[in-house]
């Protein structure tokens, strides 16, 4: 009788000690899924401007994915690629905006994805213009040989990459200068990175500068160009395009690749119809006034192949 007691008593203990072993386990599950934090990572100078527009816009999809187990958003800005991208590889990023020469860089060696193209201002795309004063003899690509060309900063897609990418698709040479009195030989094109030059750079400064004849080109973004604030009318009277660049996305979404493809297809699905509603709307605006998100176009997937399949070479001008 004692020992069937002694049995008894044992059988209670271990269903017990089994019952919170699940009962710890299952906490320890829920634990781990919950309370998730989205995060995006910003490439930008203004850290306070950056996360006060971009929050709004992480918590309304941490709000979406709340069966996914987020609850909030933590935005991560840094003016330094190499950080960005290295919180793209270590995972400290889930998500990044921007334009196409970084979504490119974070996609071929930094673990990142691109997922959709965002309107940024009512704008989907862009173009990269090259311009030469309105009284030069400078017509098109082959007359900037033996001249010289601004651009904008090395990172700039519409003002760097984009520019360089053609000029070297076409075959010239291109030889940096360390100053604007450079000489430059008859069968290269001279550049000169603004940004080296200068604490800020823009459309007006590259403008500018083949005004005053500092150089004989630039090339920036044909999205700025006609906007009075930022090209006077003064000076755009007096400047001439001599080439247009195909069709670029404005801005891209990048996800971290490894990220699980429920999420990813939740982000992408969230994005895509915020614009819809009144709630996703405000979120989008107030994330440096965004319109909308929506895939890819046929030409913009040309041009980023064209764009990948030339990084490597511009690589060699950073």
């Amino acid at each position: 009788m004692k020992q069937q007691k002694f049995i008894a008593v044992l059988r209670r203990a271990v269903f017990m000690m089994a019952l919170l072993t699940f009962s710890t386990s299952s906490f320890s599950q829920d634990s781990t899924s919950f309370n998730k934090t989205l995060r995006i990572g910003v490439l930008g100078d203004a850290v306070s401007w950056h996360i006060k527009s971009t929050l709004p816009l992480g918590q309304y999809l941490a709000d979406k994915m709340a069966h996914l187990g987020y609850t909030g958003a933590e935005i991560k800005v840094t003016n330094n690629f190499d950080t960005l991208a290295r919180w793209m590889e270590s995972g400290q990023i889930d998500m990044v905006s921007d334009t196409a020469y970084v979504a490119i860089e974070l996609e071929r060696h930094h673990n990142g994805e691109i997922a959709l193209r965002r309107w940024k201002r009512g704008v989907s795309e862009y173009r990269s213009l090259f311009i030469s004063h309105a009284d030069s003899s400078i017509t098109g690509l082959d007359d900037l040989q033996g001249h010289r060309i601004a651009f904008e900063d090395r990172h700039s897609t519409s003002g760097f990459f984009i520019p360089i990418s053609v000029l070297v698709s076409h075959g010239y040479q291109l030889r940096e200068l360390s100053s604007t009195e450079d000489s430059v030989g008859p069968d290269e094109i001279g550049y000169i990175v603004t940004a080296d030059y200068n604490n800020f750079t823009n459309e007006l400064i590259l403008a500018s500068w083949v005004y005053q004849g500092l150089v004989d080109a630039s090339a920036y973004s044909d999205n700025s160009t006609n906007i009075s604030h930022q090209v006077p009318s003064s000076i755009e009277s007096s400047i001439k395009t001599i080439f247009e660049s195909r069709p670029f996305p404005r801005s891209l979404i990048v996800l971290r690749r490894d990220l699980p493809n429920n999420l990813k297809t939740t982000i992408t699905d969230i994005l895509r119809h915020a614009h819809t509603t009144p709630e996703g709307q405000r979120a989008i605006k107030l994330f440096e006034d965004t319109t909308q998100f929506d895939s890819l176009s046929e030409d913009n997937n040309l041009a980023l192949d064209k764009a990948r399949a030339s990084l490597p070479v511009v690589r060699e001008f950073m």
